[in-house]
């Protein structure tokens, strides 16, 4: 009985809560949000637009939100374009829940007020904005599923300029995906709308010539240098049509204009480079650079366009040239200083330094090379954890945004909300005292299993903070370890380097010291792949048209050595002819020498190793065969997982660690190939390897 009157109740209590909740929504909506006019909004937020266009953002933003406060009834294209505004900002900041959440205030506002003619507002940059942010939180899902919403608005009402946007939007994505076959064809998409819209002149002028100089980049990175150029020389021959404003006031228009025809030249070198007009390409670089060496150029383009004029001049041994960019860079890294172009900065300077025949400050600019890689490393590790961060302040920032609504009819609404919810929060309470009396002994009961829900809630995180506690010390352990190797390495290196610069003597000295450096080398750079890799992180490839018969002929030669410490001989078959893929050869002959090295450790003296090169029909096939001990058909599995590392020993005790075939396997992945193992125990091992030809 106590049960089915508690029931009552507890219905009845229900039922106020929803007649209350009823009442609430009724008020909400008896308030409606004038529609407004796009020109009178426009008029507004002018100011806004001419300060975005001087690049201050901050300062654009503050006049925004100042402005957005004077209006005493904003209308619903002032809220859309406030909302828009504040949502680009947020991405601009890399806030992008915070970006998702006001794009979705615009849309939710429009959607609310559907059927007064709001269609009317092309809702599709929201959706764009909401897309991007959900492209950056990387969840390709719910960003194209906003990118198709918009696009059927855009489609439905015959909109150019949203349908240009969104299209650009999908390219700049595929670009960022390395899809550049259809990136193309989406950006020839938005070009042809752009050039349907009905767009005031600066802002179309600006749309246009970026718009082209992105067909460029997408052909320069198919390798299509014809059509690169034709659509650099078009962006140009834009750009220097007479009265060509690219932005509404006269200054920011000329700045814009160097900017933009600085980026098209510098990009235009790139494609010279791949021709081999190396001298055409220099003068590329050099104009590109004065044209953004200024205020308000763009600093990322012309310290990329000095990185890359400083690498052809170390590639011709020019080095009289070198200081002079080096101190420009320097100059500019006081107004921005990525880390990835600091980085590139010591990478010159170490390598000026070895032409130079100073080891000892080379060896210095190598080591804050590494440093500096350590430290883009953390920094995209604290990038994913500030998403898990930014994650949990969710709800927060739902609360500002929806408290930016500053209407005097809505705050009216508020107090009614608060008045009634205030008298069920009475009637509740009179209800929770009435049965506190009658089900104490249930509520005690309650708190006992709470208290141990606690309990073990405490325990849970102790285990997790001792968790977290083991694996930063074993994160701290790897990098002393790296550390403490890189410097008697680098140190193996350059002096094997410097060695290398006397010529007294003889030609076998001379490959036994080459051997030497180029093994330091390598093995240094497994240091840090072994680090970069440590989160499972993708390997980056560096691919260039390699000689194979010539990177097996080396990597045989090098281990020969090694393979007569116990009277092996290591026999090469290479392919009939010469034969040039793409490859990234320090990686491939990084995967060569430990197969071979572990065929050499697992084989008994004097026995043969086979290393084999054929080619069947598209493909490479790379083979390492040996006479060893084999490898067991339960561990043949679980060779290349890192997570389940067999440790075997050699024939002649030599440890394992049985991570080498790991990071093989990641390589050969990378190269968009297989490998695989064919072994019997007690007969031997045989290491298989496919590679595509148009491995590109």
């Amino acid at each position: 009985m106590l049960f089915l009157k508690s029931n009552r109740i507890y219905i009845f209590i229900t039922v106020l809560c929803i007649i209350c909740l009823l009442a609430v929504i009724s008020l909400w909506q008896d308030k409606k949000i004038h529609v407004g006019s796009i020109t009178d909004t426009s008029e507004k937020f002018k100011p806004v637009l001419t300060i975005f266009e001087s690049n201050e953002a901050k300062e654009g933003i503050r006049k925004l939100d100042s402005i957005f406060r004077r209006i005493k009834q904003p209308t619903l294209f002032d809220y859309v374009t406030f909302y828009n505004t504040e949502s680009y900002y947020a991405n601009w900041e890399g806030d992008y829940y915070k970006q998702i959440k006001y794009a979705d205030s615009a849309i939710q506002l429009v959607e609310k007020q559907r059927g007064e003619g709001v269609l009317e507002l092309k809702i599709t940059d929201a959706y764009i904005n909401k897309a991007t942010g959900y492209y950056f939180l990387h969840n390709t899902e719910e960003a194209y599923s906003a990118l198709y919403k918009g696009y059927t608005i855009a489609e439905r009402y015959g909109d150019h300029i949203n349908n240009c946007n969104i299209a650009n939007d999908i390219a700049i994505k595929m670009y960022q995906q390395q899809l550049y076959d259809s990136a193309v064809v989406y950006f020839k998409h938005a070009l042809q709308h752009h050039l349907l819209s009905q767009i005031e002149l600066p802002h179309k002028n600006n749309k246009t010539q970026e718009l082209l100089d992105d067909i460029g980049l997408c052909y320069t990175k198919l390798k299509n240098i014809d059509s690169a150029l034709k659509y650099y020389k078009a962006c140009v021959e834009f750009l220097n049509k007479p009265n060509t404003p690219l932005a509404i006031v006269d200054s920011n228009s000329k700045s814009r204009y160097l900017g933009a025809l600085g980026v098209v030249k510098g990009n235009m070198a790139k494609v010279y480079v791949l021709k081999g007009n190396i001298d055409t390409a220099i003068q590329l670089y050099k104009e590109a650079i004065v044209l953004n060496n200024r205020k308000y150029g763009d600093i990322g383009d012309l310290q990329a366009c000095i990185i890359q004029l400083a690498d052809i001049y170390i590639a011709q041994k020019n080095v009289k040239e070198i200081p002079e960019l080096l101190i420009l860079l320097k100059q500019w890294f006081q107004v921005y200083a990525p880390v990835k172009n600091l980085m590139e900065y010591e990478k010159i300077e170490y390598n000026y330094y070895q032409q130079q025949k100073k080891p000892a400050l080379a060896l210095a600019r190598l080591n804050q090379y590494l440093i500096l890689k350590d430290s883009l490393d953390k920094e995209e590790s604290d990038f994913k954890n500030k998403n898990i961060n930014k994650e949990l302040k969710e709800r927060e920032q739902q609360l500002q945004i929806s408290l930016l609504k500053k209407d005097n009819q809505l705050s009216k609404t508020y107090n009614w909300a608060f008045a009634i919810f205030s008298v069920i929060a009475v009637l509740i309470l009179i209800m929770v005292y009435y049965y506190y009396q009658k089900e104490k002994r249930n509520l005690y009961k309650q708190a006992q299993l709470n208290q141990a829900i606690l309990q073990q809630k405490r325990e849970i995180e102790i285990v997790i903070d001792e968790l977290e506690i083991s694996n930063r010390q074993k994160e701290k352990l790897m990098n002393v370890m790296a550390h403490e190797l890189r410097s008697p390495i680098s140190g193996i290196t350059a002096i094997a380097n410097t060695l290398l610069q006397e010529n007294n003597y003889s030609t076998e000295q001379e490959e036994l010291l080459g051997m030497i450096e180029n093994t330091s080398s390598s093995t240094l750079a497994l240091i840090n792949e072994l680090l970069e890799n440590k989160n499972n992180e993708t390997i980056e490839l560096n691919k260039q048209l390699i000689d194979i018969n010539k990177l097996l002929q080396h990597t045989v030669d090098l281990l020969q050595f090694k393979a007569k410490e116990k009277q092996q001989n290591i026999v090469l078959h290479n392919l009939s002819s010469t034969k040039f893929i793409q490859l990234d050869a320090d990686k491939i002959e990084r995967v060569m020498t430990n197969l071979i090295t572990n065929a050499i450790k697992f084989s008994t003296a004097k026995s043969s190793i086979i290393v084999k090169c054929i080619q069947q029909d598209d493909r490479i096939v790379l083979s390492v065969k040996d006479e060893g001990i084999g490898i067991p058909e339960a561990q043949q599995e679980q060779l290349f997982d890192g997570s389940n590392i067999i440790k075997r020993v050699g024939t002649n005790g030599e440890k394992s660690f049985g991570l080498g075939l790991s990071i093989c396997k990641q390589i050969i992945v990378q190269h968009n190939g297989k490998i695989w193992v064919e072994s019997q125990e007690n007969i031997g091992s045989t290491f298989i390897i496919e590679l595509p030809l148009n491995n590109i």
